[in-house]
């Protein structure tokens, strides 16, 4: 038997400070850290190496002797699409392109990182006015050699350098350096290797507005005095919550900003479910259903947590950040 239209479904658990507490104060980004390039990272030089090679969106000189190729070697953990292949002879060469897998603060794949005997050391630079983290002198398992990389996000991916090199061809690297300066990107954005002012702005309007929605929402939920009540409210809510996810999630992000973004999107959207279930609920009449609902409610905000600490690593700040 439904239950009368002025049941008030229970409220005692729903927590109505966990969505606004976890988001609002361990979220909201007022602005972004700095980065060390910021403060004078490294100007790698050219000489301007003398022949062009151009594949896809990205493009290069390269010294009188060396020659392109059709196939990159074989360099485990690192998928480059598309690739410019240059061989320097002896062993030695460069492969520049998008490595779409490179994602986070480290600009490199996962499969990389496990093939590293140790957490890589890089040191950011500009190559001519694109800023990138360098790894000097990776030893790679699986590869006969050493690697010195490039990495530049971008929204596809990172743009990798990467010369390769035996390991008596030191005087290679200078060769392989001058050239990667050279690199040019067509149609395609080079992002900060830091935080990125832009996205910290998408960032703080996101937050603000789920700050503005639970304010409103949020209290009256805890107030309604019906269950036609507190399923119009939640309903509400959970249509603030998938708007405000949208909002966040147009635009290009960068490779490094990516799986953060992708955590806190996901966990927007997540709380928009529980409410419009919570929502369902009240509408039916079903208290079982509508425990459940807030019990989600609760759960989602570690979620959140997760999605602050992600960003937060990135060096989007929060509220408190700023103030200490």
């Amino acid at each position: 038997m439904p239950l009368p239209r002025t049941y008030v479904l229970p409220r005692s658990r729903l927590a109505r400070a966990t969505l606004t507490t976890v988001v609002v104060g361990a979220l909201l980004a007022l602005g972004v850290a700095g980065y060390a390039i910021g403060r004078g990272g490294e100007d790698v030089v050219a000489t301007a190496p003398g022949q062009a090679a151009e594949t896809g969106a990205v493009a290069l000189r390269y010294p009188v002797g060396w020659s392109q190729r059709a196939r990159p070697p074989a360099m485990p953990g690192l998928n480059v699409e598309d690739p410019i292949v240059l061989s320097a002879g002896g062993g030695a060469g460069l492969v520049a392109g998008i490595v779409a897998d490179a994602t986070g603060p480290d600009l490199l794949p996962r499969a990389l990182r496990r093939r590293l005997p140790r957490a890589p050391e890089s040191e950011p630079v500009r190559l001519g006015g694109i800023e990138a983290l360098r790894y000097p002198y990776l030893q790679v398992r699986g590869f006969d050699g050493v690697l010195t990389l490039y990495a530049i996000p971008t929204a596809r991916g990172s743009v990798v350098v990467a010369c390769s090199f035996p390991a008596h061809a030191g005087a290679f690297f200078g060769d392989c350096e001058r050239s990667a300066v050279t690199l040019r990107l067509d149609g395609l954005r080079a992002y900060p290797i830091g935080p990125d002012a832009g996205y910290g702005r998408r960032l703080a309007a996101a937050i603000g507005a789920i700050d503005t929605a639970m304010t409103q929402h949020g209290a009256r939920l805890e107030q309604a005095r019906t269950a036609a009540g507190q399923a119009s409210i939640g309903a509400r809510l959970a249509r603030s919550l998938t708007a405000i996810g949208a909002t966040l999630d147009v635009g290009p992000v960068s490779a490094r900003d990516r799986e953060g973004h992708a955590k806190l999107v996901a966990a927007i959207d997540a709380s928009a479910s529980a409410y419009r279930a919570l929502s369902d609920a009240a509408r039916a009449g079903d208290a079982y259903r509508y425990e459940r609902a807030a019990a989600t409610v609760r759960t989602i905000s570690a979620r959140l947590r997760d999605a602050g600490a992600a960003l937060a690593s990135l060096g989007y700040m929060t509220a408190g950040a700023q103030d200490q």
